[in-house]
């Protein structure tokens, strides 16, 4: 694409840019930079998605449901339950409102850094989380996702002079554009790298001007609690907290998605002592009965 043509879109998108004049956007906005060449993948992700969500609904959840009720009835077999880790989903459908904090996005800078993806995936699915896994940590304005958007927001008046921006054109250049068929998006020309990056802004000044909306997210900011009870970030919404403190908002809510078993055993035991920073609605209705 031309310089002046670039100018025209660029010019054009600002000026209809929804952050500025329209409803909300969301991950959909991504559509437009998608590709024929990404359809079978795409269709591909989309089927196992189906299968997987159909399993789930039809076997995994009931049993997960009844390994918690084991538990929360103080079964023999229940004590194997908790052993194994207790079942992440149930224990958040039950106590969902007690998982929830409202904390300063500020605050929320230590980011667990799993050895691989295959360590995580083996704690994704239990709420007490065994191990040294708050011990290797990283500095939230260390990773990639951060860097990336803040830069969008440090050449916000000009796309184009984004270090994110000049990567993504020199790609596509090279014959290798950036593609990602979870986003369904194919960036293969300058105004398509722009919009990329556009959309992310807007996100950021949405999240500026109207703080954060929780229902146009598919799931909850989340957070683990370390061996000491602190608050560490874990994957789940790592653009949307690195977001939220470029911009500087104050509070943001966030999902205990998991504890360490250390941290777990402690206030079993001890249910008087509560953690730093943590609620005591949070303990007392996780222990209440046990």
């Amino acid at each position: 694409m031309s310089d002046s043509r670039l100018s025209q879109h660029i010019g054009k998108s600002l000026k209809n840019s929804p952050g500025r004049t329209s409803p909300a956007i969301t991950e959909k906005a991504f559509l437009e930079l998608c590709h024929p060449r990404l359809y079978p993948a795409m269709f591909r992700a989309n089927v196992q998605k189906f299968i997987r969500e159909c399993l789930q609904k039809v076997i995994t959840r009931p049993a997960e449901e009844l390994m918690f009720s084991l538990w929360q009835k103080k079964t023999s077999l229940g004590k194997w339950v908790e052993k194994a880790g207790l079942p992440r989903r149930s224990i958040e459908a039950h106590f969902q409102a007690a998982l929830t904090l409202e904390v300063d996005p500020h605050s929320l800078n230590t980011l667990i850094a799993f050895e691989n993806k295959y360590q995580r995936r083996s704690l994704g699915n239990r709420f007490i989380w065994d191990g040294d896994w708050d011990k290797n940590t990283r500095h939230f304005h260390d990773t990639e996702r951060y860097r990336f958007l803040a830069d969008i927001w440090e050449h916000r008046s000009d796309l184009t002079r984004s270090s994110r921006f000049q990567e993504l054109t020199a790609m596509y250049r090279n014959k290798k554009p950036y593609s990602s068929y979870h986003k369904g998006v194919y960036l293969d020309t300058d105004s398509k790298v722009h919009r990329f990056l556009e959309i992310y802004l807007t996100f950021m000044k949405q999240l500026e001007q109207d703080g954060y909306n929780p229902s146009l997210a598919e799931d909850h900011i989340g957070i683990a609690l370390d061996r000491k009870g602190h608050m560490v970030k874990i994957n789940k919404g790592l653009h949307r907290l690195a977001m939220a403190q470029i911009v500087g908002l104050k509070k943001l809510p966030v999902c205990i998605r998991a504890v360490h078993r250390y941290w777990w055993n402690t206030n079993n035991a001890e249910p008087g002592k509560k953690p730093w920073a943590i609620p005591d609605h949070l303990t007392s209705q996780l222990f209440s009965e046990h």
